[in-house]
């Protein structure tokens, strides 16, 4: 807001700015005007308090003027002219709604493996004034969602509750990764929250029928560099393949074990081959269903000036399609 005085005072004049309610917060406490600068507006600061209340929109808050002077007719504590309020008006922004996240996050894709799940917290997006019941309901039938309903009391309103969907262990092929939709609906005796529109939780799967290794694995993340070595006059390029598996629960993987995985390479030379890779398993994940492991192969360039070639390689898993480029800066 701009403040100024509509008439030059004789003596200085301190306007002072106070909050009658909670609903603004002031700023700028307060305002010096003299004889010269009484025509100049000053600008009076004052913020919306976000209190997580939904209320009709623009609704009054209430400030205190008062004003202190040498010349009593300026002074609201002895003179003519008593202290005043002002009304604001302030624009609500808050909503009602959920806020839905990922319990946790891993070095992972967010896809959820068949025969698994993942949490999700799930609070209100603000204060309800009486019990909001939400409702869950899977859209496919590739997921299981628990709870269905949760309840959430105007106390507790922003105390998150836990929400896990399944993915369904089936033995249909699909294209991974592949989407499954959770609605979302709202029941309550708060006219804000009875009814209120929320988009859908949509989550991403990944498929397992059809594995590598024999033990029910995917790839879930993987990455890939090299080196290189100029002998005579051809390059030898040595690949070291790092990759995430996701392994079916039941699967026993241990560390130093080998897990064959099928891969096709194109090595930027005109040159394809198929080959199973021998993952050797580094770590162990039981809890997360994966295991981490690394594997190198080698290809022998024909010409030495090719020793760029290797920044073009792709590595492609069959059952995810998920392709691999090496790291440019690898020289």
């Amino acid at each position: 807001y701009a403040v100024d005085l509509l008439h030059q005072p004789t003596h200085d004049i301190v306007l002072t700015f106070d909050e009658v309610d909670p609903y603004v917060r002031i700023l700028t406490r307060q305002l010096h005007f003299t004889k010269s600068n009484w025509s100049v507006a000053q600008d009076l600061l004052v913020e919306g308090v976000d209190d997580d209340v939904i209320r009709d929109s623009p609704y009054p808050s209430v400030i205190s003027l008062a004003s202190q002077s040498d010349n009593s007719s300026y002074d609201s504590s002895v003179g003519d002219l008593p202290a005043a309020n002002l009304t604001l008006l302030v624009a609500e922004t808050d909503k009602a709604g959920v806020f839905i996240n990922v319990k946790e996050v891993y070095q992972l894709p967010l896809d959820i493996p068949e025969g698994r799940s993942r949490a999700f917290l799930v609070q209100l997006r603000s204060t309800p004034v009486a019990q909001v019941r939400v409702h869950f309901t899977a859209l496919n039938e590739t997921i299981i969602v628990e709870p269905t309903v949760m309840i959430f009391h105007p106390s507790e309103w922003n105390i998150s509750q836990e929400l896990t969907v399944h993915s369904v262990d089936d033995e249909v092929k699909m294209e991974s990764p592949y989407t499954a939709a959770v609605g979302i609906a709202m029941t309550s005796s708060d006219r804000n929250y009875n009814g209120a529109e929320v988009e859908n939780l949509v989550v991403t799967m990944e498929d397992n029928d059809e594995g590598v290794g024999g033990i029910g694995a995917m790839v879930r993340q993987a990455s890939l560099t090299w080196t290189r070595d100029v002998s005579q006059s051809r390059t030898t390029a040595l690949f070291h393949l790092q990759v995430t598996l996701g392994i079916e629960e039941g699967s026993i993987v241990t560390p130093r074990q080998e897990i064959f995985l099928p891969l096709s390479w194109d090595f930027g030379d005109g040159q394809l081959k198929d080959v199973a890779v021998s993952i050797e398993v580094e770590q162990v994940f039981t809890d997360q269903g994966i295991v981490m492991g690394s594997a190198h192969i080698s290809h022998t360039y024909q010409r030495a000036n090719e020793y760029g070639v290797p920044y073009l390689v792709i590595v492609q898993q069959c059952c995810r399609s998920a392709t691999l480029r090496n790291n440019a800066g690898t020289r």
